[in-house]
């Protein structure tokens, strides 16, 4: 590798967000000479203790690309010990492959031919293959860091027996457990190191998965196919839920990787926004009945009120964008008579709202003393005329203040929150 790609790809990598640009073009354009040079090197020959597996797939259409994230595999600063490409043995055969491509065997690439799961193929066959060595499983599209390798391996031995990542999302879930829309989760942009049960490994970055952590995993093909056939993040993410593994993002800025140029005009992410994450989201959670991980989670995690208010208004917005009203929601399940908990903002947003869909609004129940709403106010301690529904929209700990109210009505309880996500969940 030549040193002037090596001191822009650091720089690339560690410069500050406004100079990003500056370095990502002159590093596109330093990659192209470079790979024009085709200088290589060998996966590590070494004796160790637990090895180092990486593990790819490609599909007919980008075999000409795929030769530059195996490369950067080679350079790695810690190499690997061996290299895995797994390919469709319908679709692809020695025939169709690059030279560039088989050349790669002298340098400790394997081309696996196995039937097709799509983007499952990166990781199913070599967690059962090489169960006790370290899977790292990258994407066919990008040039990826010197250090990925050991970004990941460095991270494993802080936090051993999680999965490992350079790329995450941190998922956002109501307080009883109903996970918001895919697009809300966004991503974490800094190099900190993050840990937890609502993080999603996202395997354009790398992901690292330590010996025999998954497998227990589903290994039904068929079942796969029918949930999650075109997201491999999300069903992951169920198996490590099920199976008690935390995720761990790498002390370091994933985003930056390249794409490699030219392999974008046939990407696996325009097929899962034509498909749909959140209806994969919603298959997996519903097939292996996930809520319950994180009923209650978010209030611990999100422990600042305006967080979670920005959450609710934000998905609220998307709910209107997409015509759909709570209040014509509510009705078609029935209620006709609420009241409402917690009358600040939220309150008298959902109040209008109920209204102009024809749902009466008896009275509000809080602990304050209002005086600027026509709406009668109670006191939790006064509540006695029944309604069909008591909406909170206070940012409190749900499952103490419905406790509480139990106390002094049997009316069916529900939390804004929950009533937003839902309502997105059903119009999918």
């Amino acid at each position: 590798m030549t040193y002037k790609y090596k001191r822009l790809q650091w720089k690339y990598y560690h410069c500050k967000n406004d100079k990003i640009s500056k370095y990502r073009n002159s590093l596109q354009c330093e990659a192209n000479r470079y790979f024009e040079e085709k200088e290589l090197h060998q996966v590590n020959r070494r004796k160790r203790e637990i090895k180092i597996i990486i593990s790819l797939t490609s599909i007919p259409e980008r075999l000409p690309y795929v030769q530059y994230p195996i490369r950067c595999m080679l350079q790695q600063t810690v190499k690997p010990d061996k290299i895995v490409l797994y390919l469709d043995k319908v679709r692809v055969s020695e025939d169709n492959i690059p030279g560039e491509l088989l050349q790669l065997r002298e340098n400790g690439l394997e081309i696996e031919y196995v039937e097709d799961l799509g983007p499952h193929t990166k990781y199913f066959y070599a967690l059962q293959t090489y169960s006790d060595c370290y899977v790292i499983t990258i994407d066919d599209d990008k040039i990826y860091s010197r250090t990925v390798v050991k970004e990941l391996i460095q991270t494993q031995k802080k936090h051993p027996g999680t999965i490992c990542a350079r790329r995450v999302a941190p998922m956002k879930f109501t307080q009883q457990g109903i996970p918001y829309p895919y697009s809300s989760f966004g991503e974490f942009s800094d190099e900190a190191v993050h840990r937890g049960k609502n993080l999603l490994a996202l395997g354009v970055g790398g992901i690292l998965y330590p010996p025999h952590c998954l497998e227990h995993m589903e290994k039904d093909i068929n079942v796969i196919r029918n949930i999650a056939h075109n997201n491999d993040d999300i069903w992951l993410k169920s198996q490590e839920l099920l199976l008690g593994l935390d995720v761990v993002k790498a002390a370091c800025i994933g985003q930056r990787d390249l794409p490699v140029q030219g392999s974008q005009v046939v990407a696996l992410c325009k097929e899962n926004h034509a498909y749909g994450n959140n209806e994969i989201l919603k298959s997996v959670f519903t097939h292996y009945d996930l809520f319950h991980f994180f009923t209650g989670y978010m209030w611990s995690v999100d422990t600042k009120n305006d967080i979670i208010m920005r959450r609710i208004l934000m998905e609220w917005l998307t709910l209107y964008q997409m015509n759909v009203s709570i209040g014509k929601l509510l009705a078609q399940r029935g209620v006709h008579s609420v009241a409402i908990y917690g009358m600040a903002k939220l309150g008298r947003l959902l109040q209008k709202e109920l209204e102009d869909n024809g749902i009466v609004v008896k009275y509000g129940i809080d602990i304050r003393e209002l005086y600027d709403t026509l709406l009668p106010v109670v006191k939790l301690e006064d509540i006695s005329d029944p309604v069909d529904m008591i909406i909170v929209t206070a940012i409190t700990d749900f499952s103490a203040l419905k406790h509480k109210l139990l106390q002094y009505t049997d009316c069916e309880i529900e939390m804004l929150e929950n009533i937003i996500a839902e309502s997105f969940w059903e119009n999918i």
